[in-house]
């Protein structure tokens, strides 16, 4: 329990940072990595694979972000790593596309409602949250 607990704790103080600051805490991210595999290394050391996709995932949002110029925000792709570092492979994957899939329809209803236009750009942590918690809640 307290390993479902932990990530969503840490998703919910990012996504104050990013909803307020627009920005991420690097140092959170890097620490949250660290901690979060010696603990599941531990706890789970046949799990190590699946946590290095988990990693990977995040790692690959950050090259995306380098490609899109920021079209995605690197810090996004930090936390998704630090995520994918506690939940694994399988789930920081769910954990995206639902995020994404959220972030989509939000995006769109603002725009249909004219508070957005295409190039809006939204928070994406707190999309991570709604997401993480729909996912250990067994809602989706």
């Amino acid at each position: 329990m307290w390993n479902e607990m932990i990530p969503g704790i840490f998703l919910a103080y990012q996504s104050i940072c990013d909803i307020r600051k627009r920005t991420i805490n690097a140092f959170a991210c890097i620490l949250f990595s660290l901690v979060g595999l010696v603990l599941m290394g531990i706890q789970r050391p046949e799990n190590l694979l699946s946590m290095a996709v988990g990693i990977l995932t995040g790692v690959c949002l950050v090259v995306l972000s380098h490609l899109t110029k920021e079209g995605i925000g690197m810090g996004d792709g930090y936390v998704v790593a630090a995520v994918g570092g506690w939940v694994g492979g399988a789930k920081a994957l769910a954990v995206l596309m639902i995020a994404l899939f959220l972030a989509t329809a939000f995006g769109m209803i603002q725009i249909a409602a004219g508070k957005a236009d295409g190039k809006t750009r939204l928070a994406f942590v707190p999309f991570l949250t709604c997401s993480y918690i729909l996912l250990i809640m067994g809602k989706v």
